[in-house]
């Protein structure tokens, strides 16, 4: 009963976040020069029709004021209505978060798979020659820009190999698959249209490893600093002087602990790769909440920053809130309070 209670205190804890979180994003949202009413009356409009539309957006009204009233609206629920598109913000927001949520668990099932392995081997090989190899292979990831990343993923095998395709999310001659998630790999799946699966999944292997390659070095390298430390451990040391094989000892006694801190960077890396897949997903043309951020800002679209803004910050508080139960799982000497 102690994790129900945990998990009910963490959720309320969401509450002064997400206060927090809009009054800063409000006031910074409106310190931006410019004026959305004049983008969608464009600039030969005449002055009565620029204040009626400002009057209908509610711009007309004092900063504070504007405050209150959406609050007002998301306690109910609403996240109000995109200056842009003129349609409710969490439709729109509905549309869109299917492709991200995809690219980011593609993304970050690269990380696992990959960073995982690499950050035992570097830790059991530590000092030799692949240990440096992938050391520099972690730095070459930290340090490259991800739209340089990006960029030369796209030259390099779409363009000079030509073995994957383009921007988008499934060729232009191939129907989109229909079904419940959004989710084109899945939804293709569920109806059988291999066709539409082998489109959609070799679309994303580019911007899904280029979003995951920073955080990949990041958690190789976690991964290897926490298996070292744990390699290091007087019950390490029984293990072998029992004669316990070292597939055993590194695996079942050394992994199962080092990934206690790596947990961490995992669920956190959720978190930033579905809210920063910004640039990616605008080399890639990936119709995601991060293009539709960057859409919004370009029209001064308050509703649909602030919308942005909440459902990232609602996702970080419920990964943080899985990490710390992933914690209790892992390491039972961990305890809900």
């Amino acid at each position: 009963m102690q994790i129900w209670g945990f998990i009910v205190r963490r959720i309320l804890y969401l509450i002064p976040v997400l206060i927090g979180v809009t009054l800063i994003t409000f006031a910074l949202s409106h310190l931006v020069p410019g004026d959305p009413a004049r983008l969608i009356v464009g600039q030969r409009a005449s002055e009565e029709t620029l204040e009626r539309v400002r009057e209908e957006l509610g711009l007309n009204k004092p900063v504070p004021v504007q405050y209150i009233s959406y609050m007002k609206d998301l306690a109910r629920g609403n996240l109000g209505t995109s200056i842009r598109s003129q349609r409710p913000v969490i439709q729109d927001l509905r549309e869109r978060f299917p492709a991200s949520f995809e690219l980011t668990s593609l993304a970050l099932l690269f990380c696992v798979i990959v960073a995982v392995p690499l950050g035992v081997v570097c830790a059991v090989k530590r000092n030799k020659l692949v240990d440096h190899l992938i050391r520099v292979f972690a730095l070459f990831g930290v340090s490259m820009p991800v739209f340089w990343w990006g960029l030369i993923l796209l030259l390099i095998f779409y363009v000079i190999l030509g073995w994957l395709p383009g921007p988008g999310r499934i060729a232009m001659d191939i129907a989109a698959p229909a079904g419940p998630t959004g989710m084109y790999l899945l939804d293709s799946l569920i109806a059988g249209d291999w066709q539409a699966f082998g489109s959609a999944l070799s679309h994303i292997i580019l911007p899904a490893f280029c979003l995951s390659y920073v955080y990949l070095a990041i958690m190789t390298r976690m991964v290897r600093s926490s298996m070292l430390e744990v390699l290091n451990q007087e019950y390490i040391r029984t293990a072998r002087a029992n004669g316990l094989s070292e597939w055993t000892i590194v695996v079942r006694h050394g992994l199962r602990n080092a990934l206690v801190p790596t947990v961490t960077i995992l669920g956190l890396s959720f978190g930033e790769l579905i809210g920063g897949a910004i640039l990616t997903e605008a080399i890639f043309a990936w119709p995601g909440l991060g293009s539709y951020l960057v859409e919004s800002i370009g029209f001064l679209d308050f509703p649909s920053i602030m919308g942005f803004t909440i459902l990232i910050c609602v996702i970080y508080v419920m990964v943080n809130l899985l990490v710390d139960i992933a914690y209790g799982l892992l390491d039972p000497q961990i305890r809900w309070n």
